[in-house]
């Protein structure tokens, strides 16, 4: 039988328990880091929605704009047909974004005579119809 000598003994005994506790702090390690990564993606894709969400509303509260606009002038003025008329079509005429509008009344609600009024004008190339 041969005899081992110290150092190969110790070398035994080191290299595995030297191996097992950088196993251990690598894989805490990367436990913390993908921990850290997913939770800042989900805070990224939070913010992405958040930003995206701020574009439409802003982007949509210029609509708003005309017919409250258009309702705050048919609740408080007395208005005829053309000047309803001349509402609508400035308000398509006066903002790229829109495309068209209209003013639907209640059957019968502007003229007695006719059930239904509802003026529509819509950008039409380069004129209003």
């Amino acid at each position: 039988m041969r005899k081992t000598g110290l150092a190969l003994k110790l070398a035994l005994i080191i290299v595995p328990v030297t191996l097992a506790v950088f196993l251990v702090i690598l894989g805490y390690n990367y436990h913390v880091a993908k921990k850290i990564i997913i939770s800042n993606v989900e805070d990224n894709s939070k913010n992405i929605a958040l930003n995206a969400v701020n574009k439409i509303e802003n982007y949509l509260k210029t609509f708003e704009i005309v017919p409250e606009n258009i309702g705050y002038l048919i609740e408080n003025t007395d208005y005829s047909r053309n000047d309803i008329l001349e509402y609508i079509k400035s308000a398509v005429n006066s903002n790229k974004d829109i495309f068209g509008s209209t003013i639907a009344f209640e059957p019968f609600e502007f003229n007695q005579d006719r059930k239904y009024f509802a003026p529509y004008f819509f950008k039409n190339k380069n004129k209003i119809d």
